[in-house]
């Protein structure tokens, strides 16, 4: 399986995670003009009645390139949650990093 389809999958399984727990999901698509949302810092955009999650979607080791891109993002309202969901293999977990707290 290849990098893009084992991202795709690891993608939807946050966002089968997140509407579980009530949230609508949008799956940033990279168009031909432009990569990614409109932010160019999330792959999942989670949406409910009191919160916005941006979500970046990578593994471990590219961990800082994700927080990097998620505090590019400044000025947003304080029900806008940044996070970053970062897999690892052994132990196969998630972790998960709040922009915010960072």
């Amino acid at each position: 399986m290849n990098r893009k389809a084992k991202g795709n999958r690891k993608e939807l399984e946050v966002k089968k995670l997140h509407e579980k727990q009530g949230y609508s999901v949008h799956k940033v698509r990279n168009l031909p003009y432009r990569h990614g949302d409109m932010f160019g810092c999330a792959d999942l955009i989670c949406i409910n009645k009191q919160r916005i999650k941006f979500i970046a979607v990578t593994t471990k080791g590219h961990k800082s390139r994700a927080i990097r891109k998620l505090l590019s993002f400044k000025n947003h309202p304080n029900f806008l949650i940044k996070e970053a969901w970062l897999y690892s293999k052994n132990p196969k977990a998630w972790e998960i990093v709040n922009i915010e707290k960072v």
